[in-house]
């Protein structure tokens, strides 16, 4: 991919941290379904999502909670504590449609923080946006029924995929609530 084309989905950031990332980082595109990080893993690099969706999750006891998805512009903020603290991942992410990412090496991170104050504005932002999404989980959980949240669920997926309708039959098998995933 040029870095013309990948630039452009950076304009988010100033020009100076755009060009820095292009150049230490890897763009790679995932297809659905695949896993990006496992829980236990060493993590090697943060990722950018610069198109698509990713879903993290964590696992207990052969049930997985979703918690949180990162689109466009965002990354895993448990990645980010994991390199910063040099810990293994705590979750794990799947593309949920084909995604493209850019893999910040690990190493990179502190002198990136150093000396690019937008680079850590966006993951102060990640954090930010994490905790706002753990209060909804826990407003919808708390106090709504399960069936208006499967519907607002449902709703929403739509929306993401820019569609009226869901194939619900390949929907059930990875990602709905009533499959293995368990969703607040």
């Amino acid at each position: 991919m040029s870095s013309v084309r990948i630039e452009s989905r950076m304009l988010f950031l100033e020009q100076e941290l755009r060009t820095n990332l292009i150049r230490c980082s890897t763009i790679k595109t995932i297809t659905d379904g695949t896993n990006l990080l496992g829980e236990g893993q060493h993590i090697r690099a943060l990722s950018l999502v610069l198109r698509g969706t990713l879903k993290v999750c964590i696992r207990n006891e052969e049930k997985d909670l979703l918690l949180y998805h990162i689109h466009p512009h965002e990354s895993y903020i448990m990645s980010f504590a994991g390199v910063a603290n040099g810990e293994k991942s705590r979750i794990y992410a799947d593309a949920m449609d084909e995604t493209e990412i850019m893999l910040i090496p690990a190493n990179l991170v502190e002198t990136l923080l150093a000396k690019f104050r937008a680079f850590g504005k966006l993951f102060l932002k990640q954090y930010q946006n994490r905790y706002h999404d753990l209060l909804e989980n826990i407003r919808q959980f708390v106090f709504h029924k399960l069936d208006e949240r499967l519907l607002q669920y449902l709703h929403g997926e739509a929306e993401r995929r820019n569609t009226e309708t869901l194939d619900l039959r390949r929907f059930r098998s990875r990602n709905s609530p009533g499959s293995h995933y368990t969703h607040t």
